[in-house]
């Protein structure tokens, strides 16, 4: 599979910087391992969080041992996703696109805001799974 991953860093005033790289793999880890080839630096996300991976009908998406993914708003162990699919790990949000030609996958990677209720409720290290 050939891929192309674009890290999203938003500035203040709206600006963003948008790092691009492709891949090409059978399937994209991802992960706080820093081999990771989709790296999320969040202490919620698992070492090996998750894959990504293109079948016959299209990209799929698996969580690794219980891992939460939420999928649209709805947490699933496994969804297919298409362009306009998004995908939250952690604090990020993964957002699936059309694909350019010559590549199979376009995904956006993007630290999520931080809403009011989570300003207020920080992270509290007694609620972090630990990974195996």
């Amino acid at each position: 599979m050939r891929a192309r991953i674009q890290t999203i860093t938003r500035k203040r005033r709206g600006l963003a910087d948008i790092v691009e790289k492709d891949i090409d793999a059978p399937a994209l880890r991802v992960g706080r391992r820093p081999d990771s080839h989709i790296f999320l630096a969040d202490p919620r996300v698992l070492l090996d969080h998750a894959t990504v991976e293109i079948d016959a009908e299209g990209p799929i998406v698996r969580s690794s041992g219980g891992a939460r993914v939420l999928f649209d708003g709805r947490s699933e162990a496994v969804a297919r996703v298409r362009p306009g699919s998004k995908a939250r790990i952690g604090h990020y949000e993964l957002s699936f696109a059309s694909p350019p030609p010559g590549l199979d996958l376009m995904i956006g990677i993007e630290a999520a805001p931080l809403t009011e209720d989570r300003k207020s409720t920080r992270l509290n290290s007694s609620h972090i799974p630990l990974s195996r």
